[in-house]
Formats: C-alpha cells, structure tokens, sequence
C-alpha cells in the first residue's frame, strides 16, 4: 500500500524515533489506524446517545406534554443536555448535521403559549428522526431536514397552547414543498405517491388532500398526533421533494376532510382567485396559513361537487 506523505507530516515524522525499523509509510499507516479507530469509539458512544433519546421520551406520557406535570422541565432539560453531547460528539467525526438536527428537534419540545403546553406531535418526531439519526449511515445531505425542521419548530411556536388540547385531538398538518422531478417523471411520481399515500393513510387513520401547481404542492394531513408525526418524519427525510415549509399543526376536535383517504386536485380557474393573492414567480409556496386553508376549503368544495356531478369537468 502506497501511502501519500506530504512535506510537514515528512518532516515532523523524521524527528520521531520509529520503534522496530518501521517505516514511515508503515508508522503514518498505524496513526491512521488509530484515528480510525477512535472515530469509531466516538461514533459507537454517538450512536449510545442517540439511542438514550429514542428511549428517554416515551410517546403518550403526558408529562411530556402537561404544563402541570412537576417532572416536564427536568425531562427537557435532560433532552436537550442529551441533544447537546450528541451536537459536540457529531462535530468531532464529521457529523455536524447530526447534531443541528437534534438541536432542531429539542426545539419541538419548547412549551408553547402563556399556559407552556408543548405540541402533542413533537415528542414521537422527536423519537422517530432520532432513531432515524442513530446508524449514522445512509443519512446523505441533511440541508434540506435542517431546513425543513426549522420551519416546523416555526409553525409549532405559532401554536395557541394558550389553552388545553381537546381530549383525543386531531392534529391537522399543511405544508408546501416542490417536486425535484420535471415533466414525466413527476407526473409518475404524482402518481405513486398518491397510491401509496392512500394505503399508508388507511393504515395510520389519516385523511386529507394533495394540490399540485407547477411542480409544487401543497398537502393537508390529518389523523392523531401520533399518526402525523409518522407523516412528517417520511416527509423530512423524502428525497422527491425539497423546500418543505410548515404552514400549520393546528389541533382541532374533529376532522375538516375526513371522506377522503388522499383526495388530489391539480390547481385550475376555480383556485385562481385564492392564488392571485401571490402569484408571481411563486405561488403555492408564498401562501399564508388562511389563504392557504381556504384554497383548502375550495378544493374540498369542488371535489364534493364533482362527486355529486361526475359530469361537471371541476
């Protein structure tokens, strides 16, 4: 094996007494070997951490969530000390994005509003993307998670925790993304996401709608918090998609689309007059939380119609 010796590292290697005739090819070798090996230590602890996370905030306790609850501060604080070890230890061996993104997730478990009620679907998409971050393999660029993770805490900070949560609460999620396929090939996958998303939605009791503009779109989830959070930890770590932007996670008694597993509109004249409220060279991304909702309501509106009239062309 050829070993590349640059000018310093050759220099600093001539003034240290090689023990049994070695080389210096063969001693940088045995240096690298160790510097691979404690890398590997590092990780192995790293993975530890994060597993302790996976294990610490258990989903359903309302103590994670009920500003009543003595213990909540002390689990907090204990999380973020957590995210906070696994942020220095990820910096050490090429894992910073690792630990921005566990940073970004102690971030959902921020009380919100006067009364300090943390959002019911934080604690599972804490668990779930930590033990997605645990291999530390296959996790790629993780820019557009960071993103997209921050956006979310955004949305969960405009929460109203002013009050209690409804008992049993549906937990509705809207978002924007745009498609990073063109032409056939997000027309293809238009189509395989919604036959999957269909299944999948039967599966977690999830219902909602899909619009798409332009090679954007726009989503609105509903379903237990629990189910949603399984949503939105696929959709941070989902390649097809990029510029994710959290619009709401509101909390609400019941469900405003529940007849529909996935209903899917492309956006038409009948949705202009919402839309021009930001068309320029964006659209579906710009909108706000209430113009977002309401092209919402249209879509559910002429889908029903449609549904009554099969011969209206909406």
């Amino acid at each position: 094996m050829t070993v590349r010796v640059t000018r310093p590292i050759q220099r600093l290697t001539t003034i240290i007494d090689l023990p049994g005739g070695r080389t210096k090819p063969t001693a940088l070798e045995s240096a690298h070997g160790g510097i691979r090996g404690m890398k590997d230590q590092v990780a192995e602890v790293l993975r530890q951490k994060l597993r302790d996370i996976v294990l610490a905030l258990i989903p359903g306790e309302p103590g994670h969530t009920d500003p009543s609850d003595p213990q909540r501060a002390s689990r907090l604080d204990e999380a973020y000390r957590k995210a906070d070890d696994v942020n220095s230890l990820a910096g050490m061996i090429g894992f910073g994005q690792v630990g921005e993104v566990m940073l970004l997730l102690c971030d959902l478990l921020q009380p919100a509003g006067a009364k300090g009620w943390v959002h019911p679907m934080a604690v599972e998409t804490y668990r779930l993307c930590a033990r997605r971050m645990e291999p530390l393999t296959g996790l790629g660029d993780l820019t557009e998670v960071i993103s997209a993770l921050r956006s979310l805490n955004a949305a969960c900070a405009r929460w109203a925790g002013d009050f209690e949560p409804p008992a049993n609460p549906i937990c509705q999620f809207v978002y924007t993304s745009v498609s990073t396929l063109h032409g056939d090939a997000f027309e293809d996958a238009t189509v395989k996401i919604l036959e999957h998303a269909i299944g999948r939605n039967h599966k977690l009791g999830l219902t909602g709608m899909l619009a798409a503009d332009d090679g954007w779109y726009l989503q609105c989830v509903q379903g237990s918090p629990e189910a949603v959070a399984i949503l939105v930890d696929a959709l941070l770590f989902d390649r097809r998609h990029r510029a994710m932007r959290t619009i709401s996670v509101r909390l609400a008694p019941e469900r405003s689309f529940a007849e529909w597993g996935m209903c899917f509109r492309r956006l038409g004249p009948l949705h202009e007059a919402i839309l021009a409220r930001t068309r320029g060279k964006l659209a579906l991304q710009n909108l706000s939380e209430t113009a977002a909702l309401d092209l919402l309501q249209t879509i559910a509106a002429t889908a029903r119609l449609a549904q009554l009239s099969p011969t209206l062309k909406l």
